[in-house]
């Protein structure tokens, strides 16, 4: 449920006692670092070292989250903290079989509070990937939550700018550049989806992506030619020509015209973007140079004659 309907006022103040309450944790955990542990009960000592003797996150946890209660899950995260005396440095380090951290879980059923406060207050988990390679950038996309995708761009964003940052390393991998086991990146997963709205948040924040080959040398526009999405076509166009990859050696959209004219692609998949004169004609002739020449000179005479 995270927010009920409430007015910005309302939301503004539950946030911040939300993030007053991980201060408390944190803080906690400074203390204890300095200062010997008291005496804990034989029932917490047990808990901590069950805690401690597994990777895997709590399940009541899990569930918490699962539920998207912000303050049901701030309860958990306390009652493992205090009455445990786990650090939530440790606590957050914690991920489920498949390797999901709580912010990958937050953003699989799609809770946008408790994916804002944990990444606000445990930055390192943004750029995490799971057993699969996913960042939560790729579970938002393959969920359509755009929503989540807005979220997680501006947390990743503000971290950046923050002095000290984790991420303030030019040479670090943009988290929209990270690819997964297959390749691919969170725009992979967004244009396969085809949903426009989380294939535009994440082609603006990084326009270069929508070049970048998957293990089966396909990019994102390869992928919106092959399945036929003329609205993600055209945004992708508009990833500059430079610093792009080579498919098998052709450009992306060199190789989605190959595949048409082999038959991989249907070819009434691309006739309406040729029709609608999608693609500028300059860029086209560069592009097709090496393609069948049959093929690919009746297609860009029909372009040059739409955008004469």
């Amino acid at each position: 449920m995270d927010l009920p309907p409430t007015n910005a006022a309302t939301i503004g103040q539950m946030r911040a006692t939300w993030d007053q309450r991980i201060e408390i944790l944190k803080s906690r955990e400074r203390e204890l670092t300095s200062l010997s542990q008291p005496a804990a009960t034989l029932e917490s000592n047990q808990m901590k070292e069950e805690l401690e003797a597994s990777r895997l996150m709590a399940p009541e946890l899990i569930w918490a989250i699962q539920r998207r209660d912000v303050s049901d899950f701030l309860s958990v995260l306390e009652e493992l903290a205090l009455e445990a005396g786990v650090r939530v440095s440790d606590i957050v380090k914690r991920v489920t079989r498949g390797g999901n951290t709580m912010l990958h879980t937050a953003a699989q059923n799609g809770s946008p509070e408790i994916l804002r406060l944990m990444a606000n207050h445990f930055p390192q988990l943004i750029t995490r990937t799971n057993i699969t390679g996913d960042t939560i950038l790729h579970v938002a996309a393959r969920k359509q939550y755009s929503y989540l995708i807005d979220i997680i761009q501006t947390c990743y964003a503000d971290q950046r700018r923050s002095p000290g940052s984790l991420f303030d390393n030019e040479a670090e991998m943009s988290l929209s550049r990270i690819r997964n086991e297959y390749g691919n990146t969170a725009l992979h997963e967004a244009v396969m989806t085809s949903n426009f709205d989380t294939a535009y948040l994440l082609f603006k924040a990084d326009e270069d992506v929508a070049n970048y080959l998957n293990k089966e040398g396909k990019s994102p526009l390869y992928l919106a030619v092959e399945i036929g999405d003329n609205r993600i076509i055209g945004l992708l166009l508009k990833a500059p020509l430079h610093n792009r990859e080579r498919h098998h050696g052709n450009s992306p959209l060199h190789a989605a015209v190959m595949a048409v004219s082999s038959g991989q692609i249907s070819k009434h998949k691309f006739q309406s973007l040729v029709v609608g004169g999608v693609i500028r004609s300059k860029e086209t002739e560069r592009m097709f140079e090496p393609a069948n020449e049959k093929f690919c000179g009746g297609m860009l005479k029909k372009i040059q004659k739409k955008n004469t």
